[in-house]
């Protein structure tokens, strides 16, 4: 909070991210952004309720399936034995039809070619 008074209050927020794309690779981007708050009180009792409704929950163009206990724990075993989060590593084992050894090796050979994104490691 950079200044407050009892009708303004005025914040940044900064931030930096790494790009992930297939053109440049590991780009980091910071920004900064300022805002200044002050009350408004002309708004309708239509616009408050719309500010203030529940979204309606997006539709999933695809079932999320629903993995088993063994898959489950096949799912966590992975995660830590590669350091992949469950994401990544439930990918790589669903791309080898969950065969946990042919996983193992593909994750292997992909990280060896540093072919497996930073992203795969962040938890």
């Amino acid at each position: 909070i950079s200044a407050q008074t009892s009708t303004l209050l005025c914040f940044s927020v900064n931030g930096v991210f790494k790009e992930v794309d297939g053109k440049s690779r590991d780009s980091l981007r910071a920004f900064t952004r300022t805002f200044i708050a002050v009350p408004a009180s002309n708004s309708g009792s239509e616009e408050i309720q719309r500010a203030f409704a529940m979204p309606a929950p997006t539709p999933s163009s695809s079932p999320v399936p629903t993995l088993s206990p063994e898959q489950q724990e096949m799912l966590q075993a992975f995660s830590t034995q590669s350091g992949m989060n469950l994401e990544w590593s439930q990918k790589c084992l669903q791309d080898n039809n969950w065969d946990y050894t042919r996983s193992a090796q593909a994750f292997t050979h992909l990280k060896a070619k540093g072919e497996i994104p930073e992203v795969a490691f962040m938890k």
